[in-house]
C-alpha cells in the first residue's frame, strides 16, 4: 500500500512541478510489476521463512537485518545483477545512459526475485 501511495506522489509532483508534457504513466507501471512487486514477494518470502524458522523475535530481527544488508552490499555485482532485490546494480530503463537499454536486465531480475519469493512462501506453507 505504501509503494501505491508513494508512486502517486510522484506522479503528482512530476505532473505538478515537473515538465507535465514529459509525464508517461506506462513508467510508473512498468517500475511497478518489475521492480516493486518481484522485491516485495522476495523480503515478504525472506521475512516469513526467517520469522517461522527463528523463535525469538529479537534474533529473528538480527538475522533480517544482517540478511538484507548481505543482500544490499554484496549481490549488486554478482551475476550481473541478477540476484540484487533493491535495483542498485540495474540500469535506467527509460534512459539512453543506462548500460542497457532493452530493459532485458530488469526484467530478468523481476522473474529472479519473484519467483524466488514465491517458492520460499510455497516452501513455508508445505
Amino acid at each position: 500500500m505504501l509503494n501505491l501511495i508513494t508512486m502517486g506522489l510522484g506522479m503528482i509532483f512530476h505532473i505538478l512541478f515537473g515538465e507535465p508534457e514529459t509525464f508517461q504513466l506506462k513508467i510508473y507501471f512498468v517500475y511497478l510489476f518489475v521492480m516493486t512487486l518481484p522485491t516485495l514477494f522476495f523480503v515478504l518470502g525472506v521475512a516469513l521463512i526467517v520469522a517461522n524458522r527463528v523463535k525469538n523475535h529479537a534474533l529473528a530481527v538480527l538475522v533480517l537485518l544482517a540478511v538484507f544488508a548481505a543482500f544490499y552490499f554484496g549481490t549488486t555485482d554478482f551475476c550481473g545483477g541478477t540476484v540484487d532485490p533493491w535495483g542498485r546494480a540495474l540500469p535506467l530503463l527509460f534512459s539512453d545512459d543506462g548500460n542497457d537499454p532493452s530493459g532485458v536486465g530488469c526484467f530478468t531480475t523481476g522473474e529472479c526475485l519473484f519467483f524466488w519469493g514465491w517458492d520460499l512462501l510455497c516452501w513455508l506453507w508445505e
